[in-house]
């Protein structure tokens, strides 16, 4: 039986590749994020596109109905955006004047004189969160501006990966040993079967989670809860994080509700339903796709969350995944792949 344990010279070029990999992502963030992003659509919507050339639709018009259907679900995720926006946009100046209402009764308690302050700090004060609400508005329209080129390049990148998979393999295996080239070709196949697998469990994760929150909030008198049902859909796409965040919000406006009872309902009843979730369906549907440690899966996302920000920590599984299933596949990082396996057999 052959011996796979790492030389210390392996285990250092392995360390070392790691490290430049990582500096070299954080640099590029405005090119490699839109590039993995693309990669990461593309073998979403690569299914759609073999299941259209096996039944014989030409493959030009199979790559304008793939890139449609990934416009079409696009569009549907920023339309709920969209939808949840005008509701809470709706609602801001009622919770607004609500909110400061209870500030000022705060104020007054710890400091009864502050109610007799002139006109003029008023004024100042109003003078300052004017230019604080004119500094969010310009970051705000520079974010969208920023947006709209992420998402330009990204779907460049998909049009292009749609054109250039055929092409890629064949290069591939030219350019490599046969041997080289199978098992990359083999990772490559298994870490996008991961990743499709990956991505149809955690939507029916997030779509269960934001049905349930949605029925609850309505459920108590709670104001828009379809903005909360969105809302915890499109938050539990990223694990664990993602459902802890997702009870923040309407716990806090429900807490500005006329009747006290509804904060404390809404606290345990959206706290209740992501433990159910997280604790019972959540591991029986992914369980059998994810065979890493629970550290392993919590650093992850901390991890590719600190590379890429928030399109990393949704990624961040996904990704971890793959470099396992990568490293798996060859003698020399096999080791590297353990260490991040739940349960790593002996080779």
């Amino acid at each position: 039986m052959s011996n796979s344990r790492p030389s210390l010279l392996g285990v250092f070029l392995v360390i070392a590749l790691v490290v430049i990999t990582i500096a070299a992502l954080r640099i590029t963030t405005v090119v490699s994020l839109p590039l993995v992003l693309g990669l990461f659509v593309l073998i979403l919507a690569w299914p759609l596109q073999r299941w259209q050339e096996k039944h014989r639709v030409p493959r030009p018009l199979a790559y304008i109905l793939t890139l449609l259907s990934v416009v079409l679900v696009a569009a549907v995720f920023l339309g709920l955006l969209y939808l949840a926006g005008r509701a809470i946009e709706a609602k801001v100046p009622e919770y607004a004047d609500r909110a400061s209402r209870l500030v000022e009764k705060a104020i007054e308690w710890f400091d009864p004189a502050e109610g007799e302050g002139e006109e003029t700090s008023k004024a100042s004060a109003l003078d300052e969160h004017l230019g604080r609400l004119l500094s969010v508005l310009q970051s705000v329209v520079k974010g969208v501006y920023g947006f709209l080129g992420f998402v330009a390049l990204t779907l460049t990148f998909l049009v292009l990966g749609l054109i250039e998979v055929y092409g890629f393999c064949e290069k591939l295996k030219i350019s490599l040993r046969p041997e080289t080239s199978r098992r990359i070709l083999e990772a490559g196949a298994e870490m996008a079967s991961m990743f499709q697998r990956y991505m149809v469990a955690r939507t029916v994760v997030s779509a269960t989670t934001g049905v349930l929150v949605g029925l609850f909030t309505w459920a108590i008198g709670l104001d828009m809860p379809f903005v909360w049902g969105v809302t915890s859909f499109l938050l539990n796409y990223i694990p664990m994080l993602g459902s802890i965040v997702a009870v923040i919000p309407p716990t806090l406006v429900a807490f500005l509700h006329p009747e006290l009872w509804v904060g404390f309902a809404a606290l345990g009843g959206l706290a209740a339903i992501q433990l159910l979730i997280g604790n019972y369906l959540d591991p029986q549907i992914e369980g059998r796709i994810l065979s890493l440690s629970p550290f392993v899966l919590f650093f992850s996302i901390i991890f590719w969350g600190w590379v890429w920000s928030i399109p990393g920590a949704l990624m961040g599984i996904p990704l971890t995944v793959g470099l396992v299933i990568f490293c798996r596949k060859f003698e020399s990082t096999r080791w590297f792949a353990g260490l991040l396996e739940k349960n790593a057999e002996a080779r």
